[in-house]
């Protein structure tokens, strides 16, 4: 197993990281990891930031046992510490993985996921937004992405060929639902914790509810002129 309780930021801060697995048949084909950040805001509650994610991760992780389930590929599901705090449990993580050469073939984080309404009312239950990024956001390029970048093949680089396959999937077997692929990094001036995994060179994107409501993100608790703030059970 990864030591995901090393000391690996320059306040020397310890990342718990809690991480279950589904064997895969072949040893040698590597990992597909699901995660979500189990902490929230400072002090604030945190329904959707991030109770939802890691619900969804608990869920998925626990049908799939139930099912009984054996993949080729070892499923590894991950609740990460400290992403909030700037993204320490899945940076230590990433690190160690890229580290010790672990083949991980795509990584997906879960991250605000609880939400269908905006702050105008209006409802989307039939939609999740997916974040793609095409050309890795690190100081060198590798040989494949310069490749593509000559050819104009950016968009067909891993990440965002993962993408496609999860919303093909989605659409397969989920009825009346769209996988409503974005092609950026993340929502502008946002980040999650797929960020380390795609500075250390693996596919990685990002579920988020399809209508955010900032009264209900990064809040402290309170009512102000009326309006409830916070990221309370209740609007999730």
């Amino acid at each position: 197993e990864l030591n995901t309780d090393a000391a690996f930021d320059d306040r020397d801060h310890n990342a718990n990281n809690i991480i279950a697995e589904i064997p895969g048949s072949d040893p040698k084909a590597g990992y597909v990891m699901a995660g979500a950040h189990f902490d929230s805001w400072i002090a604030a509650d945190g329904a959707s930031d991030n109770g939802a994610g890691s619900i969804v991760v608990i869920e998925a992780a626990r049908i799939l046992r139930q099912l009984g389930v054996r993949p080729k590929r070892t499923i590894r599901f991950a609740l990460w510490e400290g992403e909030e705090q700037g993204l320490l449990g899945s940076t230590g993580y990433a690190k160690a993985a890229r580290e010790r050469g672990l083949d991980i073939a795509g990584m997906i984080t879960n991250d605000i996921v609880g939400n269908t309404r905006s702050a105008d009312g209006s409802v989307d239950r039939g939609r999740l937004r997916l974040f793609a990024q095409g050309v890795p956001a690190t100081a060198t390029l590798s040989d494949e992405v310069l490749a593509a970048l000559r050819t104009s093949g950016e968009n067909d680089l891993p990440t965002r060929q993962l993408a496609r396959f999860i919303r093909e999937q989605a659409e397969r077997y989920v009825r009346d639902f769209t996988v409503e692929m974005i092609w950026r990094r993340d929502r502008y001036l946002r980040g999650g914790d797929h960020f380390p995994f795609q500075e250390a060179g693996y596919p990685a994107v990002r579920f988020t509810e399809p209508l955010e409501d900032w009264r209900h993100q990064h809040q402290d608790v309170r009512v102000e002129n009326g309006v409830q703030y916070g990221d309370l059970p209740e609007f999730v």
